[in-house]
């Protein structure tokens, strides 16, 4: 009876139960911030085009564009989790590494998105979708009882997937983005809070699709050529020319982050965000196609494709410039249509280059997931979101080779991803010139606690934390675990081992997923300054 209470209390009710509800309730909300998104861009490209018509508006605007940036940056200076790109934040928050005030930072990320959107920055709603359904799964998990602390990080594992997944039209590939990109693990029991998060907030919004006579999917349906198998070569080519521009992407956005935070440090976020607005102005009124995240240029790529190709050139190099300075700037925005924008730019331009223009469907398709795969670091999730949201299946192989080459060729650079170097920077100005310890942790598996009967894996640890050894009930020995397979019980005495600069919140989690101690054993292994060779 004790397993069967267990069972419901820490895997039936949080992962199917808990997380199912948390879909609907993000499935309800991303749907109306993507319906309020595409309303509001509408609306910024038909106000663009009437500042076209009537010059003597361009003052008024550039009062009105320094009276947005003086709001963001007034913002973003008491509510910095809104600040840059969502998914990054979001990864930190769900693993715990960085902390929010959920219900504040879940509103100032959806009005600030919305002031980058009418201006015309070029970055999406993706981003901050996510970080809404993440700081919206936080807010509920903190009205939960105390006993329940230890669902924090499901739950929120399962609004973030969720939000992904309504935002970009694509459920699986938001199952696989907990997976690949949040956790960077495969665990059971996360692979069951997302498929039912998803699958309860994917049916809610379309549903909401259907009643509002909107499209769910990110793109219209299309139909892509099949090559033929002896131009297959082709995306050898195209795979590594979307690898090394993704390594240049990566390396412009590490430059920005260290000129524009490091460098340039003291000047004001208002006038590095203002700087941002202003050139996405100006840009707006000389070339309409280069505002907004871009996805009606991909739209307008897929179904028409009528650019010249020096236009083409011209729209990748502002987008590939405007989209890492703007993210680096501080701009409320995400990054993950962008970086699809891109990665479609690139196959266009490639297309044109090779005369293939008959493939150029298949070209922007393969080169829009691979930059995403390589860029992002999520190879698994850009071939399924290709067969989800661009109709891939049907030429699946050259997808996944132009993916694969990308990828590897972006690994063998050794450069870190973008997310990555986003997150990082958040996490080095956060804890800069703070006290660290390495600490273990010596503790006991109580009755009924959410470990028993999980696996190792299945937990969601404090960040930098792992288990170095278990020992059973009433045994002499320990036993390590490298693969997470070992089922924890009651009475197994663990030894945990993290890097935290805060003993007392590693002391609440090891509480809430191994039960109330009367003694958790603290040996201090390494004790020293943060500076920033160290981050």
């Amino acid at each position: 009876m004790n397993k069967l209470k267990n069972l419901f209390l820490n895997l039936i009710f949080p992962g199917i139960i808990l997380s199912g509800f948390i879909g609907v309730v993000v499935g309800i909300v991303i749907f109306f911030y993507k319906y309020l998104w595409n309303i509001l861009s509408n609306e910024s490209i038909s106000y663009y085009g009437y500042i076209k018509q009537h010059l003597w508006l361009i003052s008024i605007s550039l009062l009105i564009i320094i009276l947005f940036a003086f709001i963001q940056a007034f913002i973003i200076k008491r509510v910095p989790e809104s600040k840059g790109g969502g998914i990054p934040t979001s990864e930190g928050i769900v693993r715990g590494s960085l902390n929010c005030r959920s219900v504040l930072t879940m509103v100032s990320t959806i009005f600030l998105s919305f002031i980058s959107l009418f201006v015309g920055v070029p970055l999406g709603n993706e981003g901050p979708s996510v970080i809404v359904g993440t700081t919206l799964s936080s807010a509920f998990s903190k009205i939960l009882p105390e006993k329940s602390r230890a669902y924090k990080k499901y739950i929120m594992t399962g609004g973030s997937s969720t939000a992904f997944a309504v935002a970009t039209g694509a459920p699986i590939a938001g199952i696989l983005f907990a997976l690949e990109e949040i956790h960077r693990k495969f665990s059971p029991m996360i692979l069951l809070v997302t498929m039912s998060s998803v699958i309860f907030g994917t049916i809610t919004a379309y549903e909401l699709c259907n009643i509002f006579k909107v499209n769910f999917r990110m793109f219209e349906f299309f139909t892509v050529e099949a090559i033929p198998f002896n131009k297959l070569f082709i995306f050898l080519v195209v795979g590594l020319i979307v690898g090394l521009i993704s390594i240049l992407f990566s390396k412009l956005i590490a430059l920005l982050k260290y000129l524009l935070e490091i460098k340039t440090k003291k000047i004001n976020v208002f006038y590095k965000i203002l700087s941002a607005f202003i050139i996405s102005f100006i840009l707006g009124l000389v070339l309409i196609d280069s505002i907004g995240g871009g996805h009606l240029l991909i739209d307008n790529l897929l179904f028409e494709n009528n650019y010249e190709l020096y236009l083409l050139i011209i729209l990748f190099l502002i987008k590939f410039i405007m989209i890492s300075f703007s993210n680096s700037s501080g701009v409320t925005g995400g990054m993950f249509i962008p970086i699809l924008t891109i990665g479609a730019l690139i196959g266009a331009i490639l297309a044109k280059i090779f005369n293939m223009e008959e493939y150029s469907l298949l070209f922007i398709t393969a080169s829009m997931v691979a930059f995403m795969g390589s860029s992002i670091g999520c190879p698994l999730s850009a071939i399924v979101f290709a067969c989800e949201a661009l109709n891939g299946l049907n030429n699946i192989i050259p997808i996944i080779l132009t993916v694969f080459i990308a990828y590897a060729v972006f690994k063998v650079s050794g450069s870190s991803t973008v997310y990555d170097i986003i997150l990082e920077a958040k996490l080095k100005d956060k804890y800069k010139l703070r006290d660290f310890v390495v600490c273990d942790f010596i503790f006991t598996i109580q009755k009924d606690s959410f470990a028993c009967f999980k696996t190792i894996r299945d937990l969601l640890l404090p960040a930098n934390a792992i288990i170095l050894s278990v020992q059973r009930k009433n045994k002499h020995h320990f036993k390590m675990d490298n693969l997470g397979d070992k089922i924890l019980l009651e009475g197994d005495i663990i030894t945990l081992r993290a890097q935290t600069v805060n003993i007392k919140k590693i002391e609440r989690e090891i509480k809430a997923f191994f039960g109330e101690q009367e003694e958790i054993i603290q040996n201090v292994i390494q004790e020293k300054n943060y500076d920033r060779d160290d981050l």
